[in-house]
């Protein structure tokens, strides 16, 4: 009489299917913290470029000279372009925009430019800006 079933012969198969199975929910952790991650970092470019506009907004209400400061973490590969209008971007390369994505719309102040001090790009990196209104030039200052 011949029963048929799992057998010492096939415990290396098993062995080997019980390996791959923990390997599969390994890499699905994996990549479901890797994604998890990726969206925190774009939540904070967008926060920051928010961070900024509303700053603005609130110190061209204010009078000539009026200033804040706020402090803002942009991720890396990640940046913050205010020329104009503040919009913050994603795949940013080196301070280039080149194949960067766009994760904002550009936010714009009514009646008031809006400049960047140095540059019109922050790249990653923590930051303290100073948000300043001038009158004279009708313009909004964000220099860090």
């Amino acid at each position: 009489m011949k029963r048929k079933g799992i057998g010492m012969e096939d415990s290396p198969f098993m062995v080997l299917a019980a390996i791959a199975v923990m390997l599969m929910a390994v890499w699905m952790g994996i990549t479901a913290m890797a994604s998890f991650v990726e969206g925190n970092e774009r939540q904070a470019a967008v926060d920051a470029s928010l961070e900024l506009y509303k700053r603005a907004r609130l110190v061209s209400l204010g009078y000539d000279g009026s200033s804040d400061r706020v402090t803002v973490r942009i991720p890396l590969g990640y940046g913050v372009s205010i020329d104009g209008a503040v919009v913050a971007f994603g795949g940013v390369v080196n301070g280039s925009l080149e194949n960067a994505t766009q994760l904002t719309q550009p936010m714009v102040l009514q009646g008031v430019g809006i400049k960047g001090g140095e540059s019109s790009l922050i790249g990653n990196g923590t930051y303290e800006a100073l948000i300043t209104y001038s009158t004279e030039d009708d313009r909004v200052i964000i220099s860090w």
